[in-house]
């Protein structure tokens, strides 16, 4: 059995307190033990998927949760949803679990939690909750029964089968590892391509400006040319008037 321990909460969302705890991801450690939640009132939203978590009651203690992604653990009977019913929750992720593969299952957990929005990454829709409401469910909407006691050859069996899925779930976390990494690596490479665009733009841009600042400064010389130019002809014209006027004065003198 894997415990998760308040140190480990709170080394991983380095807040002060339980209580302070908002948001916690902690996936792929094999927890099957959360009941450190039931000291967690504020948390609105909890990614626990990977784990060998099999029960939701302890989940009933934070009374604010809004978001709960626990796929892939080992949750079995499908009434354990009927922990979240008095929950704020309006997104859960519980595919990949053995109460998933119940053919009724989504209509189930629709119904025991009207107050959800999307179903594993699915939106529900009114329509879908309109053919929910006329579906008959037989499992009954109820809390599952108190686990009960084991015999010790029955524990010894159960020993067995969580070693087996200790070996199973380390082979799954290496396929989650590398959809990580391949999750990862696509995001890189599309901040890449948004970083070439904006690169591009700005490079577009600047050659924009720069034209437009050569342009002007073609005007401003061709301006200047045309300035200067009037400022010689208007000096021709005075030397040449004044060189009229000479001529007039020395052909007076003359006569």
């Amino acid at each position: 059995m894997t415990v998760l321990t308040k140190s480990h909460v709170l080394a991983k969302t380095k807040a002060g307190t339980l209580e302070n705890v908002s948001k916690l991801n902690i996936w792929g450690n094999n927890l099957s033990d959360v009941s450190i939640l039931r000291e967690m009132p504020n948390v609105t939203i909890i990614s626990l998927s990977v784990n060998s978590i099999s029960s939701l009651r302890d989940f009933t203690y934070c009374t604010r949760l809004r978001e709960l992604y626990i796929r892939k653990n080992m949750i079995s009977d499908i009434r354990e949803v009927m922990w979240l019913k008095q929950l704020p929750i309006t997104t859960l992720w519980l595919s990949d679990n053995p109460c998933a593969e119940v053919e009724e299952y989504r209509a189930y957990v629709i119904k025991a939690l009207p107050q959800l929005k999307v179903l594993d990454d699915k939106v529900i829709t009114e329509e879908e909750k309109a053919v929910i409401a006329r579906t008959d469910i037989s499992t009954p909407f109820q809390l599952p029964p108190a686990a009960p006691t084991l015999s010790p050859s029955a524990v010894a069996s159960k020993v067995l089968d969580k070693r087996e899925r200790e070996v199973a779930a380390v082979g799954q976390l290496s396929q989650d590892s590398k959809y990580e990494e391949m999750e990862r690596q696509k995001e890189m490479e599309r901040k890449l391509r948004e970083r070439e665009v904006r690169e591009r733009e700005i490079r577009r841009v600047e050659r924009e400006r720069a034209a437009m600042q050569a342009q002007k400064d073609r005007d401003e010389e061709e301006k200047y040319q045309l300035w200067k130019r009037e400022q010689e002809l208007k000096e021709m014209q005075k030397k040449r008037e004044e060189l009229d006027r000479l001529e007039k004065e020395a052909e007076l003198r003359s006569h």
